[in-house]
């Protein structure tokens, strides 16, 4: 098993860079994707055994690697200059350890997850506990020792809730008891459940009753099931969505801790609590919860996958801190992993290489001792072929210079995230500081097809950005998500060509 790195990521922009906007560039902003450069590039194997990276590398100081760990160098780098309109001043100052493996090119499918993978996820989480088929929203029935222990949870809970304030809580609280202890009268003594048939219904299904359903037209929408276990007296509800059509297509599974309805949803913030108020998880902990992910990982089925962060999340709930141990987990092919990126936004956008797919992740949080506290997986994927293990990319130093070429070419206006500059009157200039460097496989959209993509290699560079008011000297911080790393620029590795990374 190859050994987690723990690190927290640094706050930084979610831009793509697209077509130039200087005025009468000399070069073109971007390799097109349609002069027959890429398609011949992907057969085109490299002719060592590895990408040379040494025109723009110097050895690590550390020399030795970890063989369990992919081979890296120190990819070392350093530049200062204006874009064509002088509106924006770059720098590039990185110092990254970059992967040094043949990269390769593979064809993937979207993977539809069928009632029989459902199943198996489930029991590959919860093992052999039972599973019920979840009510509609606001219409499940309880058994009487169900409502009791929903009452008794309350009643010995007596922390607060998120922002909310004793009274408020004490309101909401005393409303919920008195409802139930109503319902108990009429609770049944058995169990009300019924056993999951896993099979899929529309979403609509657990929401409406059957009178609203067969007014509604639920033909183009997806394909769902949700189901109920508890497991230790942790109650967990699981979500898988499918759809596959012509427009877009679907494949998530969501598993979260539930119960049903709870006032002012103090259920997640009880069990979080209980699960979560232990030592801080040490990193013998973390590695037995990463071998148990992959385990779980490789048992469900639906792809290879690689471990690509691990690292302890920590909430302060009533002033004690809860740990969680985050996992996320990526595609990998030829012993190569995908790059995370930001998740693209919308599937329905009708440019050329735009996906109808979400990207391809997973993501696990365990408390300390490995107790599962929920889990996702968005869009698996089936490999269709290796289209060459080893493929021709360009070297370090050229792609540095298509980078720069790029991003000479860009303006202010194609970092102006937040919209800083439409906000006051003044003129703005914009600083752009590319301080991490990444190189692995990223997803693009294979040509005149909308059922599968190619994983491909590519070059990420990240940083942050910085707008300052011409007449004001005001400096604005473009700070989206913290702990979340976004790409400013991603170059294909084959033709130089900027990837997309908004899917628009």
């Amino acid at each position: 098993m190859s050994k987690v790195q723990l690190r927290m990521l640094s706050l930084v922009l979610s831009v793509m860079l697209l077509t130039g906007c200087a005025e009468n560039p000399k070069e073109e902003a971007v390799v097109s994707k349609n002069d027959g450069s890429f398609d011949i590039g992907i057969v085109q194997s490299a002719t060592e055994p590895t990408n040379d990276i040494n025109t723009a590398t110097v050895p690590s100081e550390d020399s030795t690697i970890n063989e369990a760990e992919p081979p890296k160098e120190l990819f070392q780098y350093h530049s200062q200059f204006m874009s064509s309109d002088n509106t924006v001043e770059f720098t590039i100052d990185l110092n990254a350890d970059i992967s040094d493996l043949p990269m390769p090119v593979v064809e993937v499918a979207p993977h539809q997850i069928t009632t029989e993978d459902a199943k198996r996820v489930a029991e590959v989480l919860f093992g052999d506990a039972v599973f019920y088929e979840a009510e509609p929203l606001g219409m499940e029935i309880f058994s009487k020792s169900e409502i009791q222990a929903k009452i008794n949870r309350l009643l010995s809970y007596q922390g607060a809730l998120g922002h909310y304030d004793s009274a408020v809580l004490d309101s909401a609280r005393k409303m919920f008891i008195e409802e139930y202890t109503m319902r108990m009268e009429t609770a049944p003594e058995e169990n009300p459940h019924q056993l999951c048939p896993w099979e899929y219904r529309k979403p609509s299904y657990y929401y409406w009753t059957t009178e609203e359903l067969a007014s509604m037209d639920t033909s183009q929408d997806n394909d769902e099931l949700q189901v109920r276990t508890n497991v230790n007296g942790i109650p967990y509800l699981l979500t898988i969505s499918t759809r596959d059509r012509s427009d877009y297509k679907i494949n998530n599974i969501h598993v979260v801790i539930d119960d049903g309805p709870s006032p002012l949803s103090a259920d997640w913030y009880i069990f979080q609590s209980q699960l979560c108020q232990t030592s801080e998880p040490n990193e013998e902990a973390m590695g037995a919860v990463s071998q148990q992910t992959l385990e779980m990982l490789q048992r469900m089925q639906l792809g290879d996958w690689t471990i690509s962060e691990c690292y302890v999340e920590v909430a302060n709930h009533n002033d004690v801190p809860e740990y969680m141990i985050v996992l996320n987990a990526v595609p990998q092919y030829e012993g190569v992993a995908a790059v995370r990126r930001p998740q693209i936004t919308g599937l329905t956008s009708k440019e050329t290489y735009a996906s109808n797919y979400y990207l391809t992740n997973a993501q696990f949080k365990f408390n300390a001792t490995g107790t599962l506290l929920s889990m996702e997986m968005i869009s698996p994927i089936d490999l269709i072929s290796v289209i060459n293990e080893n493929v021709q990319t360009l070297g370090f130093d050229e792609l540095m210079n298509r980078a720069e070429n790029h991003l000479t070419l860009s303006d202010y206006h194609a970092y102006d995230r937040l919209q800083f500059i439409t906000l006051g009157d003044e003129d703005y200039f914009c600083f752009v500081n590319i301080t991490d460097a990444d190189y692995g496989l990223t997803r693009v959209k294979v040509p005149n097809t909308d059922e599968s993509y190619y994983y491909v290699p590519a070059i990420f560079f990240y940083g942050n950005v910085q707008y300052q008011g011409k007449e004001t000297g005001a400096v604005y911080d473009v700070d989206i998500e913290e702990e979340v790393r976004r790409p400013i620029l991603v170059l294909n590795a084959i033709d130089g060509s900027i990837i997309n990374t908004t899917n628009g």
